[in-house]
């Protein structure tokens, strides 16, 4: 038996591609995490679907999981919104920008 001969076909995306459709695929074909491949089509990153729930859900259905029940059609309008017209690449660009600034804030805040 050969590896090509059990390698399965994983859902790739480019850096330029639609983050909403990114979002869409790993949602339609319940993906863990989606290749996102750059301009010459080599992998760049791994996009988790952590990640992009985490992106779009509301930070206080974040914090107490218990509410999304109670999430309506409109929120969720709203959450697909936040990707609408954005790129993969602008969705990291945003990320990284989330990430260092609470490594910042962190690194601001006095010792006991």
């Amino acid at each position: 038996m050969h590896a090509e001969e059990i390698a399965e076909d994983f859902p790739v995306v480019g850096i330029d591609s639609d983050a909403l459709d990114a979002a869409r695929m790993l949602a339609e074909h319940r993906l863990p995490g989606i290749v996102v491949t750059d301009s010459s089509e080599r992998p760049y990153a791994v996009l988790p679907a952590s990640q992009v729930v985490r992106f779009i859900v509301p930070r206080y259905v974040q914090d107490d999981p218990a509410l999304a029940g109670v999430l309506n059609e409109s929120v969720a309008d709203r959450a697909a919104d936040k990707l609408s017209g954005k790129t993969v690449l602008a969705y990291y660009a945003e990320e990284l920008s989330e990430l260092l600034s609470a490594r910042a804030a962190e690194s601001d805040v006095a010792p006991y």
